[in-house]
């Protein structure tokens, strides 16, 4: 595509409107965590476990997050999806289906689509349902 050399790489993918890979790995993570907590995987139940504490704000499919002593162990999947995980909306986090759930969930991260150096936890908007 001719213009686009000198172009800085974030505003290329939004010209061409390709998510950044930060985007589509933590997006990746989201999905895998929707199918462990509603049942698309059959693990034991200490793989990811469930904060059953009603008092807790935010939505009610919150995660806890194990403690853990080595650094090493900061970096595993079930700890290092836990924060973005709470901090998603009700509204994308109790979706029915895995559809809705990524439509939902882009809508949500919309302003971070585009972007290389994503922090954890991802800051996510809040959505409107009438527009499925």
């Amino acid at each position: 595509m001719a213009g686009l050399r000198d172009l800085e790489y974030e505003r290329r993918l939004e010209m061409l409107d390709i998510p950044s890979m930060a985007y589509r790995r933590a997006r990746g993570d989201m999905l895998e965590v929707w199918k462990y907590t509603h049942g698309k995987y059959d693990v034991n139940q200490h793989f990811i476990q469930f904060d059953n504490a009603r008092t807790t704000r935010g939505h009610s499919w919150k995660l806890i997050k194990a403690r853990c002593n080595k650094t090493i162990r900061q970096h595993f999947f079930t700890n290092r999806v836990i924060n973005t995980w709470n901090n998603l909306p009700e509204a994308v986090v109790s979706s029915p289906s895995i559809n809705i759930f990524k439509n939902r969930l882009d809508k949500s991260w919309s302003n971070h689509r585009y972007l290389m150096n994503i922090e954890s936890p991802l800051i996510a908007t809040e959505i409107s349902l009438e527009d499925e």
